[in-house]
């Protein structure tokens, strides 16, 4: 799934996330990625029970 985003700039990205029944997931691992000349990557894992806490 893409999401357009620039480094840049500090942004919010929403969305839902569906997952199949009965999938218990551990952790959401997020990769952004740019392309081109100043390619770049930034990466973050994130404990599944903690962003499920309301």
């Amino acid at each position: 799934m893409g999401v357009k985003f620039r480094f840049r700039y500090f942004q919010d990205v929403e969305g839902l996330l569906r997952v199949p029944d009965g999938f218990e997931p551990v952790e959401l691992q997020v990769v952004a990625r740019a392309e081109g000349r100043k390619s770049s990557q930034a990466e973050r894992t994130f404990d599944w029970d903690e962003l499920t806490e309301n």
